[in-house]
């Protein structure tokens, strides 16, 4: 089988059949099926995908893992195994939008883009606190959905999986894809790096009973309890992008005190949509990271960190504009982000 333009990599643990025939129909639909090859990796769990498998036509490629290694390494294993020139990741609840392909190649052929590709990602969200339905999330940064990575790029600066970090394993890969983007100024044309399609290419399932976001009625769990997770994410992202180049004040400044930001936003928003209490641990984790910024970008008072995230430029601020649009009334933050890092960095 000669390389294959697209590789879509899925990682699969006990999925329902019926939701294995709906993604595995709208890769089957897609007109231009001799671009692409399919990596599906099962992660320790049932077999009985393949028989699944068999009524399908496109080409395919099947790894059964000896042991459990969560998605992160999963979708590791499936790009060590692939050949195509452009990866994409699909989860297996999820499911792509007619002619995906064939309007992302048309796309990467005439701007000549040189490493990533991101699409929109049309959200189908059955939570409570989406009010009206359906909502399309631009350029989502902490997901892999809807995203196409040139393998060259991930070759050229050693962009893998993280073996340490099994939740939130998106947010280290993306974190060092994007970190290389803007710090190798040589090698990338910021014109032409990334492409922002208007596209809808993918279509995002968040099921209430989805391995990843846990509902019920007065929780919003998955952040929340991984949330040391997180933090080891972005912490190990940045070291090792920033590893591979001269100290930039610059870069540092915008992943760490954006991460910051993301935390405040999340605490905040989600205690107003969903109210739940935070969780002391949590506490610890993030007295922790910001006790590594502040030492990083060598700040010695909580007063010093406050007024530098109050000065960040907007494009670091996340608001969760996309979800607060879909619900009823106005968003008020029950604390200041001054408050909230005091608070944090309190003896307790």
């Amino acid at each position: 089988m000669k390389n294959k333009f697209f590789t879509i990599i899925i990682p699969i643990y006990n999925t329902p059949e019926d939701k294995l025939r709906t993604l595995f129909k709208s890769i089957q639909s897609q007109p231009n099926l001799e671009d692409i090859e399919v990596v599906v990796v099962n992660d320790k769990g049932s077999e009985d995908y393949k028989k699944i498998l068999e009524d399908y036509t496109f080409d395919k490629i099947v790894i059964d893992n000896k042991e459990n290694v969560g998605q992160g390494m999963s979708r590791q294993i499936g790009i060590d195994n692939s050949k195509g020139k452009w990866i994409t990741f699909i989860d297996h609840d999820d499911e792509f939008n007619p002619n995906c392909f064939g309007d992302v190649k048309k796309d990467i052929q005439a701007t000549k883009c040189k490493f990533v590709y991101s699409t929109q990602s049309l959200i189908a969200n059955n939570y409570k606190f989406v009010q009206k339905g359906d909502f399309v999330v631009e350029d989502n940064a902490s997901v892999l959905h809807g995203h196409f990575y040139n393998r060259k790029m991930l070759e050229k600066y050693g962009i893998r999986f993280s073996d340490k970090i099994r939740a939130h394993e998106d947010t280290y890969f993306l974190n060092c894809v994007e970190g290389h983007i803007i710090r190798d100024e040589k090698n990338f044309d910021k014109n032409r790096t990334k492409v922002l399609s208007p596209l809808v290419t993918y279509y995002w399932y968040l099921w209430k009973d989805s391995q990843t976001h846990t509902y019920t009625d007065n929780h919003y769990s998955y952040l929340e309890d991984t949330i040391d997770q997180y933090l080891i994410a972005i912490w190990d992202s940045y070291k090792q992008v920033d590893s591979q180049y001269e100290y930039c004040a610059e870069f540092t400044y915008m992943k760490l005190c954006g991460t910051l930001m993301v935390l405040y936003w999340f605490e905040q928003s989600f205690k107003y949509i969903l109210p739940f209490d935070w969780k002391k641990e949590n506490e610890i984790y993030i007295k922790d990271f910001v006790l590594k910024v502040m030492n990083e970008l060598n700040l010695s008072t909580p007063q010093e960190l406050t007024n530098l995230l109050l000065d960040l430029p907007d494009l670091f601020i996340m608001s969760f504009n996309a979800i607060l649009s879909n619900v009823d009334g106005a968003f008020v933050a029950r604390e200041t982000i001054e408050q909230f890092y005091q608070n944090i960095l309190e003896e307790k």
